[in-house]
């Protein structure tokens, strides 16, 4: 398959490296609930396929969420 370019929908890859640090940094914030993050829906893990082709349609605003169980 080849590689998705989002280069000509206005975005672009970024490679990080997890450093304890900076997850460190973050835990303040997340703690106090100034850390948020946006979802645009959650599936069951049985709609992966679904989730994978909203992601790749690229309309959702925020993240989409898999669950598993109740």
């Amino acid at each position: 398959m080849a590689p998705i370019s989002s280069s000509g929908k206005g975005g672009h890859y970024v490679w990080v490296r997890p450093d304890p640090a900076d997850r460190t940094a973050l835990a303040e914030p997340a703690d106090q609930g100034r850390l948020s993050v946006t979802v645009d829906r959650a599936l069951p893990l049985a709609e992966v396929a679904g989730a994978w082709r909203l992601s790749r349609a690229g309309h959702t605003r925020g993240k989409l969420v898999l669950t598993v169980g109740e």
